[in-house]
């Protein structure tokens, strides 16, 4: 299906516009609340790496305005656990997602820090069979005083989950970069 992105950056954050065809404005956007299991309905999927760093931020996104946001540690090891994490807790599986989780995406140790949390603004409406979806994000989110320098290239990748086009858990998932090499889409 048709989808677009259009990236925009300025003193105080980078923006996002967004939209995505729904044929007959028909979405599975069950989820209201934040931090829960977004990327079971139709979800938007941005990861961000800034420049030179290990740590790269995800933000998965419903119809609703619902977000999951989290960074993730690439560790060198699995033994090279976050220091600032060591008081947190391990997430238990449930419904609400806190804590961490550690996890290996394509020989990539990683750490999810779920109680992060963004400070951004959302806005979404379905109409004329498409979904907008605009996502402002402060720089002070990536741990920024100010704006990256010209010419500072970030790493990332825009996925939109198609769960109506699916049953149960066999999603339609869509990348909108079309010449990707990454092999997850779960790497910026």
């Amino acid at each position: 299906m048709f989808s677009g992105v259009f990236p925009l950056a300025g003193k105080e954050g980078i923006g996002f516009s967004f939209f995505f065809e729904v044929p007959k404005n028909r979405v599975k956007a069950n989820k209201q609340e934040n931090k829960t299991k977004v990327f079971f309905d139709d979800c938007l999927e941005i990861f961000l790496q800034p420049e030179n760093s290990s740590v790269y931020y995800g933000f998965e996104i419903n119809p609703n305005g619902a977000c999951l946001d989290y960074r993730v540690f690439i560790r060198q090891d699995e033994k090279d656990f976050p220091k600032e994490l060591e008081k947190s807790r391990e997430y238990d599986g449930g419904e609400k997602i806190f804590g961490f989780n550690n996890d290996v995406v394509n020989g990539n140790a990683l750490t999810f820090d779920y109680d992060w949390k963004a400070h951004g603004s959302i806005a979404t409406e379905i109409t004329d069979e498409f979904w907008y979806l605009e996502v402002f994000i402060p720089w002070s989110d990536f741990g920024l005083k100010e704006a990256p320098k010209e010419n500072t290239v970030w790493k990332g990748t825009f996925n939109r989950i198609d769960a109506s086009a699916g049953k149960g858990k066999n999603l339609g998932f869509l990348c909108t970069l079309d010449e990707t090499s990454v092999v997850s889409f779960h790497q910026p």
